[in-house]
């Protein structure tokens, strides 16, 4: 890495780990265990993002936080049991928002997008 003092997202399509959804993990970064000793030695990473499940997921992975996004568009079904039928739903759409915050470091919001009644008052 060029910079190893300098906070750094990792981001690519397909997560390299299996989210328990085998219809989705049959398409999944193959090699993961790879990728996780590399980023292992890269303390920097603060996150390593990815996409294709449509689900927000979390885990640890290679000594950092893994988060994968969740859906703007359909979601894949959570079913987890062996030999799931595939399937996808439409619900609520959301994104990840990732703030930098100097002293804190990378917070990372899941934002519903979409018109929700409020504000109410907070106490």
């Amino acid at each position: 890495m060029q910079a190893p003092g300098r906070p750094t997202l990792v981001m690519m399509h397909q997560p390299p780990f299996e989210s328990g959804i085998g219809y989705i993990d049959a398409y999944n970064c193959r090699g993961g265990a790879r990728l996780a000793a590399i980023l292992a030695r890269h303390r920097q990473v603060e996150r390593l993002v990815c996409g294709h499940i449509h689900r927000f997921m979390q885990l640890r992975f290679g000594g950092t936080l893994l988060v994968t996004a969740p859906s703007t568009t359909t979601a894949i079904a959570l079913r987890l049991a062996a030999g799931a039928r595939p399937a996808s739903y439409v619900e609520p759409p959301a994104l990840l928002l990732h703030d930098w915050r100097e002293g804190t470091g990378l917070i990372t919001h899941h934002v519903p997008i979409g018109t929700f009644p409020g504000p109410y008052p907070f106490y």
